[in-house]
């Protein structure tokens, strides 16, 4: 039989080929990693410190106080502004701080009173809205109250009058919608919240298990019982226990639970105007914001208002490039804490950013513990820069360690080591967590970072979320962590996304390194960010995702924006001092047919964002085409 054998000209093509096929694999490999400029901050911008220190939301007296003295008429020439002024009356401190923080987030002005006696609208120049805190008023503050209200001012109850006061008088029930008290206090099972009053749609906060109720729940499920009137319309209501059902009769079981439920948010129309009433403790903290904004939304035509438009989620103390911890990670993980963050952790972050088109902003820390004798690889960080310049991620810096190391001592360690390792990368975001924050900020000054523009902190629901330090960085506040999700915190992250487009999810890597419990192995802690991510995040991700330096520009323009809009037929036009500012619209029933100097996307029915190039743009709307039913 004869054999086949290659050709000399066949036998070298054949070679060719391979050799050509081998270099090809080689070389993109090996021109990826020349291309990869990971010493270099992709997101890196020039900033103004100075034009911004101590300038900007100076935290208002615990008190209260007039501020009507901090008015003044808007920079920005136009022939009309829609914005208007707010007036706050009553007793509560936090309160008054939620909507002083509302009025600084739309740069309206603010009156404050604490009596209904010291009350004095000026018929020619009303407030836009009157917010009361009800909890200590008397009948005769109520019909103060009212009597203002009948000259067409919006009135938001933001706390209840006492139910006694409410039950003697048939004038006040009437006015805030009431129809009756059917318990002095009730106990809820759940709490929903309906379509079309906070951006991102409704959500039933229905615990499915005794599990998830420890887990989940920690809304206010104790308030009185009141149904509303016909005529009123619910935003928020109660979700009862079944074992009330059971003693009712079965015929009326359904109304119960279509009109009857214990009413929580809802809207009552006037005879000139509308009242809304809160009937639990969502205006007591950084909540209430985004409440008040779906309030004016409700009793008008349109809003429109400066937004942040920024989704960041924030990874702390991530990478380390110290073995640490080695015995916990032997036994838990089988190998050492950098593989751990290397094979097992950084696949899972990489799979999510992908997924939900995420930029990410790791906050280095070269070591946890700062008392053992392990030293940081540089090799180990190179790596991670690599990575992240692959996945569109940035770098920061973290300010918090192991063990009760100081913060300088770790600073000058991070410097030089950062120095010698990314010489050229521009550190522009730094994690702070609960440490003053004036103080962090001299100590970055002082020891070298000084390029350091957003401060991101610890969440506290009673600061503002975000402000300007002394010397002028943008301080940016965490509002979510990642593996931890109450409905409280649902409810607050709805809240502030209506009021602002923001969120800043925060995950804490250092207690995967140095586990609490066995709650934080990382499976674990994935398993719940995942879970959270899908559940409740996923109604925002038409805002946008950018970092934390990114989140901090376009925060400084939020901050220091001065705007003005009005209408004219279906043409609103918005002005401001700012270019590249981002807007909220919202309408009812109107879809944007054009913007003339800017670009609309919708994030939601009837709301938009709208990104404004230069300093002003004329929005186009025109009605919602209904199809006919035949």
């Amino acid at each position: 039989m004869k054999r086949l054998m290659a050709s000399r000209r066949n036998f070298i093509t054949i070679l060719f080929v391979i050799a050509v096929v081998f270099f090809l694999f080689m070389f993109s490999g090996a021109a990826k990693d020349i291309l990869n400029l990971y010493g270099q901050n992709s997101y890196a911008y020039n900033y103004d410190r100075t034009k911004n220190a101590r300038s900007y939301m100076a935290e208002p007296d615990e008190g209260g106080g007039s501020s009507d003295e901090k008015a003044s008429e808007s920079a920005v020439d136009m022939e009309t502004d829609d914005r208007g002024f707010v007036v706050c009356v009553g007793e509560s401190g936090s309160i008054s701080n939620t909507v002083e923080r509302w009025c600084d987030m739309h740069h309206r002005s603010m009156e404050f009173h604490y009596r209904t006696a010291q009350l004095n609208i000026d018929t020619e120049n009303p407030p836009v809205m009157l917010v009361v805190d009800g909890a200590t008023m008397s009948a005769d503050d109520i019909h103060i109250i009212m009597d203002i209200n009948a000259l067409g001012i919006p009135v938001v109850m933001a706390s209840m009058p006492d139910s006694s006061v409410i039950e003697e008088d048939d004038d006040i029930r009437i006015f805030l919608g009431i129809d009756t008290l059917r318990a002095g206090e009730v106990e809820l099972k759940g709490v929903s919240l309906y379509d079309g009053f906070l951006v991102g749609g409704g959500f039933d906060y229905d615990p499915v298990s005794e599990k998830q109720r420890e887990e989940l729940m920690d809304l206010l499920l104790e308030v009185p019982w009141y149904t509303t009137l016909a005529g009123t319309k619910t935003y928020m209501a109660g979700i009862l226990y079944d074992d009330v059902y059971e003693t009712l009769p079965e015929d009326e079981v359904s109304h119960y639970k279509n009109y009857s439920l214990p009413a929580l948010v809802w809207r009552n129309r006037t005879e000139n105007s509308y009242v809304f009433c809160v009937n639990a403790d969502y205006m007591n903290d950084i909540t209430g914001v985004g409440m008040l904004s779906a309030m004016e939304y409700e009793m008008s035509e349109y809003v429109i208002y400066p937004v942040v438009n920024a989704q960041s989620t924030v990874i702390v103390d991530f990478p380390s490039a110290a073995k640490e911890n080695d015995e916990v990670m032997q036994r838990q993980y089988s190998r050492d804490s950098v593989s751990v963050e290397r094979d097992i952790i950084w696949p899972d972050i990489a799979a999510i950013m992908e997924r939900y088109d995420q930029k990410l902003t790791c906050m280095v820390s070269p070591k946890l513990d700062y008392s053992d004798g392990s030293e940081p690889d540089p090799a180990t960080l190179i790596y991670f820069m690599k990575l992240f310049k692959e996945t569109g991620a940035e770098a920061g810096i973290s300010l918090t360690s192991e063990y009760s190391y100081s913060t300088k001592d770790k600073l000058t360690y991070d410097y030089d080591f950062l120095q010698k390792t990314i010489p050229e990368y521009m550190i522009q975001a730094a994690y702070v967590g609960e440490d003053d924050i004036t103080r962090s900020c001299m100590q970055l000054e002082r020891i070298g970072f000084k390029d350091v523009k957003a401060i991101v902190c610890a969440p506290n629901r009673n600061k503002r979320m975000m402000e300007y330090s002394v010397d002028g960085r943008i301080v940016l506040r965490v509002i979510n962590e990642g593996d931890r999700h109450t409905f409280a915190d649902d409810l607050r992250m709805r809240s502030i996304q209506t009021a602002m487009a923001y969120s800043l999810v925060m995950q804490d890597m250092k207690k995967v390194i140095y586990p609490e419990s066995a709650e934080d192995d990382w499976q674990k802690v994935f398993d719940r960010y995942a879970s959270y991510r899908d559940t409740f995040f996923g109604n925002f991700d038409l805002f946008e995702e950018v970092t934390a330096s990114v989140a901090a520009k376009r925060a400084d323009t939020f901050m220091g924006i001065d705007y003005a809009y009005s209408r004219s037929g279906n043409m609103v036009k918005v002005k401001s001092d700012r270019t590249g500012a981002y807007y909220l619209l919202r309408t009812h029933g109107e879809v944007i047919s054009d913007v003339i100097g800017g670009s609309a996307s919708s994030v939601d029915d009837d709301t938009y964002i709208i990104y404004v190039k230069n300093l002003s743009a004329t929005v186009v709307l025109e009605r919602k085409e209904v199809n006919p039913v035949y």
